[in-house]
This record gives C-alpha cells, sequence and structure tokens, in this order.
C-alpha cells in the first residue's frame, strides 16, 4: 500500500475511535496516529527488508509504555501502528506479525495464479 493510504486509514481509524470514546485530543491524535502509521515502513527502508522488523508486533511494546508518559499519545500511536499492519494483512503481500522470530506472512487474500 501507498503511504497515503495508511495515513488515510490511520486518521480514519483514530477519529471512529474518538468518536466513539468521545476522545478530546483530537489534533494531538491525528498527528501521531497520521505519522505513525508511516513507521513500519520506515524503519523497514532503513533496514533494507520491507515488511521485516518495522511490521512486528513488538513495536507494540515500547509504544504501550509512552502511556506512561502521555495516554492520548499513546493511544493515538498504537492505533497508527495496527492500522498499518491491518492494511497490510489485507494485501495479497500479508505482514510477518512476529517478525523476526518467525518469517510466517499472515494474510487474508491469496494471489491468484493465472
Amino acid at each position: 500500500m501507498r503511504d497515503y493510504t495508511h495515513i488515510a486509514g490511520a486518521i480514519l481509524i483514530f477519529l471512529t475511535f474518538a468518536y466513539l470514546t468521545n476522545f478530546s485530543n483530537l489534533l494531538i491524535g491525528i498527528f501521531f496516529a497520521g505519522w505513525i502509521s508511516v513507521f513500519p515502513d520506515i524503519i523497514d527502508r532503513l533496514t533494507g527488508k520491507h515488511r521485516g522488523i518495522g511490521h512486528s508486533i513488538f513495536w507494540l511494546i515500547p509504544f504501550s509504555l509512552i502511556g506512561l508518559w502521555d495516554l492520548p499519545i499513546a493511544v493515538a500511536i498504537i492505533i497508527g501502528f495496527l492500522s498499518h499492519i491491518f492494511l497490510d494483512i489485507l494485501t495479497t503481500h500479508g505482514c510477518p506479525l512476529l517478525y523476526p522470530i518467525q518469517d510466517r506472512i499472515l494474510s487474508v487474500l491469496i494471489e491468484k495464479e493465472e
């Protein structure tokens, strides 16, 4: 997926969450959800392996720890990250959730062979 698709998806999911929970920090949340939604691809570009360590759910540990400092920012970051993972799972290439422990790709779509 393109970066703008991840950003739009993260913002949409964050705004839905904010509406359902009466979340008040909309601008901060939109910024962090949108920015973190491209974080996995940025990390993978730096490491040279697309859909590698940046797409691992282990990033949820440090992102959750941010909640000890500022809960609204942590919520937006986690929503942005999970939206990226969710949207990648919806593609035919999938997402390696447990990378680097396991290289298995989780995908809901299968590539059609011709």
